[in-house]
């Protein structure tokens, strides 16, 4: 991460869609659920995953960035580590209703980019989506990856309580992960 700042020093936090009731000792999760836009269509312990409920879920996540980006006072975040070519496949495959805008951006998006507002949001959207990774981030202050399984990391140097409690409100789980920190130096 060079000298962006002392990320392994912020507080990290895994967000996700998935009850800490349903794991067992181990932690392994043990309820059959969808983990990714390609799962739309599916069908997860008798119901099938349709678009409406993907969007819905997949907006949560977003809403829970900024959240965190509030508490840290970030109303912008930077492009870093893209990892290119997007995969459009996602975008095509599914005609979800905002295919259009979230191509547009995936075809511009470059390391360094600041993005806010409503780019923001597709960014992100691409990144759960898998149609790209990329970090987002403001330096020192917060860090956004997204990772496989529908799972959101987030570092962050300010106090987080009413971001983990408007997070907890959208129906999504808030778990403190310090082991997120290791290595990112």
């Amino acid at each position: 991460w060079g000298t962006d700042g002392p990320t392994a020093l912020m507080d990290w936090y895994r967000i996700c869609k998935y009850d800490p009731a349903f794991r067992d000792g181990t932690g392994a999760y043990q309820r059959d659920e969808w983990t990714s836009v390609s799962d739309i269509g599916r069908t997860f312990d008798g119901v099938t995953l349709d678009a409406s409920t993907y969007l819905a879920t997949e907006t949560a996540y977003v809403r829970a960035i900024r959240e965190f980006m509030t508490d840290a006072g970030v109303t912008m975040l930077r492009v870093a580590a893209l990892e290119p070519p997007p995969d459009l496949d996602p975008l095509v495959k599914y005609q979800l209703p905002d295919a259009e805008p979230l191509a547009r951006l995936a075809h511009e998006i470059r390391d360094g980019m600041e993005l806010s507002g409503t780019e923001l949001d597709l960014a992100c959207r691409l990144n759960l989506r898998e149609v790209l990774w990329c970090r987002l981030e403001q330096p020192a202050r917060l860090v956004v990856e997204t990772s496989y399984d529908y799972y959101l990391h987030i570092g962050t140097a300010a106090t987080s309580e009413r971001a983990i409690t408007k997070v907890h409100e959208l129906g999504l789980f808030v778990h403190e992960a310090p082991d997120l920190a290791r290595g990112r130096e």
